[in-house]
């Protein structure tokens, strides 16, 4: 009864190797030509008190009955009868062969059909992939999405966020993510987002650069491109995206008193007074003692900022000349540079109380939060605000 017992869980234990045999045959499959075929084989001893000798066999078949491999797994009888048998060794073993063959083993119809999203997270995740470069990994991962799309479409984020971005071509990041479909997903938006932000100024995320960045075990470096191509990139991505510009409602109020922060303020001059048109004697009044002082807008979403307008206070109160800074999530910020020289940008404000001076941003930034940081300013820093541009679709 107990080796009978034993046998029919070795065969159960054999049977658990379909799930894995498409691994296996993706990495024979290179290796012949023709379909790869399987046979397997379980053994098991008469004897009650056998211990060791409870085994799978597996062979791989190629063309013409040509041995392409083979797996022996030994298992005792007491772990059969634990049920002790998940194959998590042979699927480390499968995966550490697939990290070893990557770039032949993504091109194969095996791979793009029989991998599930788990298994290619799994695969994605380790530090040994082989491949000519993060660029390669990238596209077989959105080959392997759009080979089912319909069912691989949930599970998008997830992989596509599993490959180190921070390492891949922007144009192609750009192509591939900036999709009707691909936009429909927002974790797939902000994975765009960040790599854009991160590939005109590294260090305005410090946990993208760091998670996204880590070089794998090849032959590869971040992917860059000359600063005037990476502009034009993001301006097609604008166009597609953002062909108006609008006031995002500062003077309407459709921004609330509650996105409107500063450094400091006079008791009855608050942020939040700080609305375009909204009175010769009102505005954002910073206290004279603040050493840093700056006026803050919480978009409420990503959102293409295009254009600035302010505008002063009467008593002839007003900002000359400010800086823009802007951040995805609040923490880590990037003040607006030059596009050609990559200085930052001091933009000319108010010459007097009560004229609306409008500047518009040569290269519109995506981004929830902006500041304004008064760096002239006549009798006092007194600002009332407009910000324009656009939602995304």
């Amino acid at each position: 009864m107990f080796t009978e017992t034993v046998r029919q869980q070795a065969a159960d234990y054999g049977m658990l190797l379909l799930r894995f045999l498409p691994l296996l045959m993706i990495l024979t499959g290179s290796q012949v030509y023709g379909v790869t075929k399987y046979e397997i084989k379980v053994t098991t001893s008469d004897d009650i008190f056998a211990g060791t000798d409870a085994s799978v066999h597996v062979n791989l078949i190629g063309v013409n009955g040509a041995s392409t491999g083979s797996i022996n797994l030994q298992k005792s009888a007491q772990d059969f009868d634990r049920g002790s048998h998940a194959l998590k060794d042979l699927q480390e073993a499968t995966e550490i062969e697939m990290a070893k063959k990557y770039k032949d083993v993504c091109e194969s119809k095996e791979f793009l059909a029989h991998i599930d999203g788990d298994q290619l997270l799994s695969l994605l995740s380790r530090d040994d992939l082989s491949s000519p470069s993060e660029t390669f990994i990238f596209k077989s991962v959105m080959q392997w999405i759009k080979h089912s799309k319909e069912e691989r479409m949930a599970v998008a984020a997830k992989v596509i966020g599993a490959v180190r971005l921070g390492l891949v071509n922007i144009r192609e990041v750009v192509a591939e993510l900036n999709t009707q479909d691909m936009r429909m997903i927002p974790e797939i938006n902000t994975l765009l987002l960040e790599s854009l932000l991160y590939s005109v100024e590294p260090s305005s995320s410090s946990e993208f650069g760091t998670n996204k960045t880590r070089s794998r075990s090849m032959k590869s470096g971040r992917s860059t491109c000359a600063f005037v191509q990476l502009l034009t990139i993001i301006h097609f991505f604008i166009a597609k995206r953002c062909n108006i510009s609008i006031p995002l409602g500062m003077e309407n109020g459709h921004i609330s008193n509650q996105s409107i922060t500063a450094s400091s303020h006079y008791h009855r001059y608050p942020p939040w007074h700080a609305r375009l048109n909204s009175g010769t004697a009102v505005s954002w009044y910073a206290l004279p003692s603040d050493p840093n002082p700056w006026i803050q807008v919480d978009l409420d979403m990503p959102t293409w900022l295009k254009g600035v307008a302010t505008q002063g206070k009467r008593f002839s109160l007003f900002v000359k000349t400010y800086k823009l800074a802007y951040s995805s999530d609040g923490i880590h910020w990037s003040t607006y540079k030059d596009a050609i020289e990559e200085r930052e940008m001091i933009f000319k404000g108010n010459t007097d109380p009560y004229k609306v001076v409008k500047v518009e941003l040569d290269n519109p930034v995506y981004t929830r939060y902006v500041r304004l940081y008064p760096k002239t300013w006549r009798h006092g820093i007194a600002v009332k605000m407009e910000l324009y541009g656009c939602r995304p679709e």
